[in-house]
């Protein structure tokens, strides 16, 4: 109780501090009022995390300028603060309609503060007080009189969860419909991306013999509807602590989809390995957080995998030992070893797991800046996907070069790439013709740089997101 009592008390400190450093007309204050239970269980996170999505799609509706919003939370409950220049009995009228009207509005209280930190009431624009959660009378009498026993509580906050996760599965299912759409786009940009050097693309097959530009759009439908599983399986699970090994199940049913229509060949299982992390992580900031409240969803989504595949390059790709005979360790036979357990023993290049623990530090760094920056500027998506590719293989360490080739040649092939990113790409006719010759080495050679157009793809999904991120709020 005491905790309780200190955390209300931060509350009123962090509110106040909140209206002191945001200058505004109106302040909103959103808390969760949930008689008996903790302040902080599953059911009141999600109801607290759509409260806010509610509040902020009223006000853009109503073209409402949002100064400021932050969120917190400490042992009484979360808290979500708003500034706006809004006419202060105007944003009361707003938070009086989602307390009445929406789904869990009972458990909402949203207070409305003046510049001057006085709380505006509702009776002083005549509305009526606030209704019991049982009998529908005024609440204050009901909570002085102690009218109603914790069991009927109980009773109507069950029936209400019930009620609000029918509704949140189906705002979950809808938004998931959208992702899928996304992800589906970011790897037709990818494919279609023209000329890539050693990749399958519109011109030829690359460096592949086994696969065609056919191939892939018929890997790329077949796992299509997997990705909406992926945003409702990090949605639905938030709360799970063994999230990374219940996408690893869906991935593995997304891959068998894929050997099915490719009858066998592997064509995108990186993309579904990077595409499961990235659209889950969205799914459980879709829920446990409030997505608007991020200057950047590309970062916090990178975190949240981050935590998710932390020791995952230690576990998979180090040697086991089988046992130790006079303190000689006996490792696992070479002949047993994966291509990724090769490049990192043999070189310490970590592969996709290492890409997926950094968060798609590469992504971040060298593939979304370059694919802003293009698209800012209004090349074409084939263009700035180019530039973008040449910047990614530039940087990364490929095991796929590897795999075909040798360190030496992923060196080398680095270099090269790196020489043609200070020339500004193919932005330049020397450019183009350096990209066209880098082209007919790779392709000559047998060289595909599979891992690093995987991060294409996964480059344009982050794009994707960002670019589309308030339709996926408040859809």
């Amino acid at each position: 109780m005491n905790l309780i009592l200190k955390g209300r008390e931060e509350r009123v400190k962090k509110r106040i501090n909140f209206m002191k450093v945001n200058k505004a007309n109106s302040y909103l204050c959103l808390t969760i009022n949930m008689p008996g239970y903790n302040k902080t269980n599953n059911f009141s996170k999600k109801v607290f995390g759509d409260a806010q999505k509610v509040i902020k799609k009223e006000l853009n509706q109503k073209n409402v300028n949002i100064i400021a919003n932050k969120t917190f939370r400490n042992k009484a409950g979360s808290v979500f603060l708003l500034a706006t220049n809004l006419i202060t009995n105007e944003l009361k009228k707003i938070a009086i309609d989602i307390e009445e009207n929406y789904i869990a509005g009972r458990l909402l209280d949203i207070d409305i503060y003046n510049n001057e930190n006085i709380a505006i009431d509702r009776d002083e624009l005549g509305y009526p007080p606030r209704k019991c959660f049982i009998c529908g009378q005024n609440a204050k009498i009901c909570m002085v009189k102690n009218s109603h026993t914790n069991k009927e509580l109980e009773s109507y906050l069950d029936d209400l969860r019930s009620k609000f996760e029918t509704y949140l599965n189906k705002k979950i299912k809808k938004t998931a419909k959208l992702v899928e759409v996304l992800a589906y786009e970011s790897i037709i940009r990818e494919v279609l991306t023209s000329p890539k050097p050693g990749l399958v693309d519109l011109m030829d097959s690359g460096s592949h013999d086994d696969m065609n530009l056919d191939t892939f759009l018929r890997s790329s439908n077949a796992i299509k509807p997997f990705f909406s599983k992926f945003f409702i399986k990090g949605a639905k699970n938030f709360d799970k602590k063994n999230k990374f090994e219940l996408l690893r199940s869906l991935g593995t049913k997304t891959e068998e989809k894929m050997f099915a229509a490719t009858n066998g060949v592997n064509t995108q299982k990186g993309i579904i390995f990077s595409f499961a992390l990235v659209i889950a992580a969205l799914g459980e900031l879709f829920i446990k957080y409030d997505c608007t409240n991020f200057d950047n969803i590309s970062v916090a989504i990178s975190k949240i995998i981050k935590k998710w595949t932390f020791g995952l390059v230690e576990s998979e790709l180090r040697i086991k030992v089988e046992k130790t005979i006079n303190d000689n360790k006996k490792f696992t036979s070479v002949k047993k070893l994966t291509h990724g357990q090769i490049c990192y023993l043999s070189y310490g290049i970590t592969g996709a797991r290492g890409e997926a623990e950094s968060g798609f530090e590469n992504v971040l760094n060298y593939g979304l800046p370059v694919l802003k920056r293009y698209k800012r500027q209004e090349y074409s998506n084939n263009f700035a996907s180019i530039q973008t590719l040449i910047s990614l293989i530039s940087e990364v360490d490929d095991t796929n070069i590897i795999y075909r080739s040798d360190i030496d040649t992923l060196k080398y092939i680095k270099n090269q790439f790196k020489e043609l990113k200070k020339q500004n790409g193919i932005l330049t006719f020397e450019g183009n013709k350096k990209y066209e010759k880098l082209n007919k080495f790779m392709k000559s050679n047998s060289i595909s740089p599979g891992g690093s157009a995987d991060l294409l793809a996964t480059t344009h999904l982050f794009y994707k997101i960002e670019k589309n991120l308030e339709q996926i709020i408040y859809m």
